[in-house]
């Protein structure tokens, strides 16, 4: 395989190596199971085997960032490692991994405008969720049009994008900062801390206080979110 190629290898398959006897050479690999409970993806044996490293895609740059989130764990959640190998094999099984312009379509240009909104609204600030009115007019779309665009693209509606962004942000904090859970609740615009813990419990099946604990303790805690595929470009 020339330089930059990408190759999905199955459970069972044999692999050998022979290297470049001219110069330095490396590969890298990450082993991870799968869960496809909904049945979305199509038999392992139909996917692609090799992308060749002369097709443009985005693929590397995004496996390149899986590779150095695992060798920095207390740098990045294992959620968002976990989003990032998840989208990789998406674009890999589906060949949909091209590379384009500025230009973006429609769709994506409303999901693109409202995460900007929340950017700017947040940055610096306590995430204190809008309504989906107020989001859709500082976004400059309909409200309708804002529901259905977010939740065609993504896969849920803007109370629920607006949730994952702040419970993102809460664990970014518990990882890294000395703040009190009520302190990580109030700057997340929780109502209150018991609010808060509820919250983060449901989505990754531990409450704040033991989160901190173990990641602390160098065993960050995988996570499986409620919600569909959640795009490394929502955290902030």
């Amino acid at each position: 395989m020339p330089t930059g190629s990408i190759i999905l290898a199955r459970p069972g398959m044999r692999d050998s190596f022979v290297w470049d006897p001219r110069r330095r050479t490396h590969h890298g690999y990450v082993h991870f199971t799968i869960e496809d409970p909904t049945h979305a993806l199509p038999s392992e044996w139909d996917w692609p085997l090799k992308l060749p490293a002369t097709e443009p895609n985005a693929l590397g740059p995004l496996l390149a960032h899986v590779l150095w989130s695992l060798r920095n764990p207390n740098a990045v959640s294992p959620m968002l490692v976990e989003h990032s190998l998840r989208q990789a094999l998406l674009m890999f099984v589906f060949r949909s991994f091209g590379v384009g312009g500025e230009d973006l379509p429609s769709e994506h240009t409303v999901v693109a405008a409202t995460l900007r909104c929340l950017k700017r609204a947040w940055s610096g600030r306590k995430l204190v969720p809008f309504q989906v009115r107020e989001l859709a007019k500082k976004s400059g779309f309909s409200e309708g049009h804002l529901i259905r665009t977010l939740k065609a693209e993504l896969g849920f509606t803007p109370h629920q994008l607006m949730m994952l962004i702040r419970l993102e942000r809460a664990a970014g904090l518990l990882a890294r900062t000395n703040l009190t859970v009520m302190s990580v609740a109030d700057q997340c615009g929780f109502e209150s801390p018991f609010h808060f813990s509820s919250r983060f419990s449901k989505e990754y099946g531990l409450g704040p206080r033991e989160f901190r604990k173990r990641v602390l303790a160098g065993r960050a805690p995988g996570h499986v979110w409620s919600f569909p595929d959640f795009p490394d470009r929502l955290l902030m």
